[in-house]
């Protein structure tokens, strides 16, 4: 039940209360009042028995706070209100990216490596004490986080990354903040502790993250105190980096940042992520809850309601929520980049890094046969489910399952093609580096590239560093192969100008993140990014899926227009009518 109802028009808000939440919910109600109260303009007609304000920068915040109380606006008064966010956000945002130099003479040598828009990030960082980092990648958001950090003074804190990136972290801080001790042991006490996220559900209890009564609360605060920090000494800071690793709500993975967070209070939390939305808004969730800005968007469910197109679905016997989808995408990257979210590109601060240039490059298979033949059995089997699959929003785990081995199919049949590619350009003298999903796919090619003395990145590889210093230092090796998953982040290969993605995923971002590995600041050359696809596979499919994945991500993330997405009926649809 609406307890009442915002409207715009003519230049001025017009808010009505419902009886019904005035007479029940007193309490709420002359909240609300003293929110209209403290306005200066503002005036009240008893024969509408409404309130009338008139547009201005503090009215637009008493609007946003009457929503929180579950005040309903209308179209008007949203369209009106995003238009206004907007403008705040381009505002904020020029405040970001300011031209004049400045200087944080509290940093002392971590100072004189930044850029100036890095220093803006910090200061802007360290005001909201709580917030997302969202840079595109290569743009330093590290060590931006460390000035955070060590600007706010607030010691002791933790950073949480994928355990790969953990030497790089230590790296980092004893390069920079070389005064400060720092341990991957939690019981060392140091100034800064790195851990991974596989790691730290071990040392905090995530039940912490929502007890269920004080007992189960009392049970978890002592399991991490043992493991963890002593009451006395409570963690000020906790930074999440590639804080999308945290998207999924009822994940440990997820939970225990949140459960550190929440115990100890932390008044310094930070999200750092190149693609804080890889495919959908409600990733976001999660690391709103461990910011603890999420009840500022009127908690989970009205966020996943407004923003994610939630829905009640039917799934068998029974329905489901559903919040897979997106809505509202710009008002909602207006309301974080006034509230806990910053990103700049590097099109915007970085007007001297070279650009990036990326191609498709047609292969030819040499398993033609196999592969048409488990196509028409994947397209069988579409067609048992055609009219499911036309009208779902979502790809069902079956089905994924079958396109995946088509994946596969396309992704060993394109080697022999990708392979002689790259010998020929590795004959020129330059380097290159070449990114493939499967493990199979990558087995082959590390196989058949062994002569150049590569590099090698791979699930499982036990030290990342040393494969990168090789590929950086070493002249006799001229090639890196890496996985996607295990050497998407935390690299630094500037060293090469060219990079190859030998397989497609499901997440466009990835894709980014990976070429972000050479397209980063230190960069001197121009980048050339390419898609090895082979036509008239499922390459081409998933092309056009990946095209409408960006645009969602890129909506949310940065504010761009989202058309309406088909992603999924159009893959259905290509594949059906193509055979």
């Amino acid at each position: 039940m609406a307890k009442g109802f915002i409207y715009y028009s003519g230049g001025e808000w017009a808010i009505q209360f419902d009886r019904k939440f005035m007479a029940g919910e007193k309490y709420k109600y002359f909240h609300c009042l003293e929110l209209i109260q403290k306005l200066g303009q503002k005036r009240f007609d008893d024969v509408r028995i409404a309130w009338y304000i008139p547009l201005y920068d503090k009215s637009v915040e008493c609007i946003r706070e009457l929503i929180k109380f579950g005040l309903t606006p209308t179209k008007s008064a949203r369209e009106a209100l995003a238009i206004e966010l907007e403008k705040q956000a381009r505002k904020s945002a020029s405040t970001e990216c300011k031209e004049e130099m400045i200087k944080i003479e509290k940093l002392g040598k971590l100072d004189q490596a930044l850029r100036n828009f890095q220093r803006h990030g910090i200061l802007w960082l360290s005001k909201v004490k709580r917030g997302y980092l969202g840079d595109e990648q290569g743009l330093g958001k590290s060590i931006q986080a460390l000035g955070v950090v060590e600007y706010s003074e607030a010691y002791p804190a933790v950073v949480v990354c994928p355990v790969k990136i953990k030497k790089n972290w230590i790296k980092e801080i004893r390069h920079w903040l070389p005064h400060r001790t720092v341990s991957d042991n939690p019981r060392a006490l140091a100034e800064i502790t790195v851990l991974g996220y596989t790691e730290l559900h071990k040392y905090v209890n995530s039940a912490l993250a929502s007890p269920k009564s004080a007992v189960a609360k009392a049970a978890a605060l002592a399991n991490t105190q043992q493991w963890f920090y002593p009451d006395l000494v409570k963690v000020k800071a906790v930074v999440c980096d590639e804080a999308h690793f945290i998207k999924e709500v009822k994940s440990k993975r997820s939970q225990a940042p949140t459960a550190l967070a929440l115990v100890c209070d932390s008044p310094v939390r930070l999200c750092l992520s190149g693609t804080p939305v890889e495919n959908r808004p409600a990733e976001l969730i999660s690391p709103m809850k461990f910011l603890g800005v999420l009840k500022d968007f009127g908690g989970q469910y009205e966020f996943e309601k407004k923003f994610c197109a939630a829905r009640r679905r039917k799934m068998g016997n029974r329905y489901i929520w559903d919040s897979r989808g997106a809505s509202n995408l710009k008002e909602l990257n207006n309301l974080m980049r006034n509230s806990f979210y910053i990103r700049r590109l590097k099109s915007d601060v970085l007007k001297d890094l070279p650009p990036k240039i990326e191609s498709v490059l047609e292969v030819d298979i040499t398993n033609t046969e196999e592969y048409r033949a488990a196509e028409r059995d994947v397209v069988t089997y579409m067609l048992q489910y055609k009219e499911h699959l036309l009208s779902s929003s979502a790809m069902d785990n079956a089905h994924l399952i079958r396109l995946n081995k088509l994946r596969q199919l396309v992704g060993i049949g394109k080697v022999e093609w990708i392979v002689d590619w790259v010998d020929s350009f590795l004959e020129s003298g330059e380097k290159f580096v070449l990114y493939a999903y499967h493990p199979a796919t990558q087995e082959a090619l590390a196989r058949l590239l062994g002569r150049w003395n590569p590099a090698k990145v791979f699930a499982g590889c036990k030290d990342v560093e040393k494969e990168e210093k090789k590929f950086k230092e070493d002249e006799s090796c001229r090639l890196f192969l890496g996985s996607i998953g295990a050497a998407g982040f935390g690299l630094t290969l500037t060293t090469a100008s060219h990079i190859g993605l030998a397989e497609l995923t499901w997440v466009q971002a990835k894709h980014w993140q990976v070429f972000d590995r050479i397209h980063r600041i230190g960069q001197q050359r121009c980048v050339n990014a390419y898609y090895f696809l082979a036509p008239k596979t499922i390459d081409d499919d998933m092309w056009s899926i990946l095209s409408d994945k960006a645009q969602i991500s890129a909506a949310a993330a940065d504010g761009r227009e989202m058309p309406k997405s088909e992603a999924l009926s159009n893959l259905v649809r290509k594949m059906i009518t193509r055979n």
